[in-house]
C-alpha cells in the first residue's frame, strides 16, 4: 500500500511541476486529434508477461481520452503541453477506481508522428512501464484502422 501511494504522490507532484513550468506551452492543438499508438513493454514489464498492444488516444479540448483504457474504466484526464526540449510534449494522468492510475508522456517528433512513455501503477503497488508511438490518425478510427498498416 504504502508502495502505492509513493507512486501516486510523485505522480501527482510530476504533473503539478509539469502544469507550472509549461506556461509558454505549445498549444494543446499540436496534438489536438486521433493519434494511433502501440505500447511496447520493457524488459521488466515484459517478465511479468505483459505484451505489446495499440490503442487509440484522443487529445480534445485539453483532455486525454484513451480508447482501450477507458474500457476498464480509466476516466480522460487533462493534459498539460510544454516546449522544454524544443519539441512540443504533453504529460497527463487517466485514474481508474479499480485498475489504478497511469502516467502519459510524450512529445511530437513532427505534426504526424510522436513518441514517449506511459506508466501504470496498479493497485496493489506493481508497476508496468510502456515506450510508446504513434501516427496521428487523420481519419479519426483509432485501432479499427491501425491493422491496415
Amino acid at each position: 500500500m504504502f508502495k502505492s501511494m509513493k507512486s501516486i504522490v510523485i505522480a501527482s507532484a510530476l504533473l503539478t511541476v509539469a502544469s507550472a513550468s509549461f506556461a509558454d506551452a505549445p498549444t494543446q492543438a499540436d496534438f489536438s486529434g486521433v493519434w494511433r499508438v502501440t505500447f511496447t513493454p520493457d524488459s521488466s514489464t515484459q517478465a511479468e508477461g505483459q505484451q505489446s498492444f495499440r490503442d487509440a488516444l484522443m487529445f480534445h479540448q485539453g483532455q486525454l481520452t484513451a480508447e482501450a483504457f477507458g474500457k476498464f474504466g480509466f476516466r480522460p484526464g487533462t493534459y498539460a503541453t510544454s516546449d522544454a526540449n524544443g519539441s512540443p510534449s504533453f504529460v497527463s494522468m487517466l485514474v481508474s477506481s479499480d485498475r489504478g492510475e497511469t502516467v502519459w508522456s510524450g512529445e511530437l517528433l513532427d505534426e504526424d508522428n510522436l513518441s514517449g512513455s506511459l506508466v501504470w501503477v496498479r493497485p496493489d503497488g506493481s508497476t508496468f512501464r510502456y515506450a510508446l508511438v504513434g501516427e496521428r490518425d487523420e481519419d479519426g478510427n483509432g485501432v479499427e484502422d491501425s491493422d491496415d498498416d
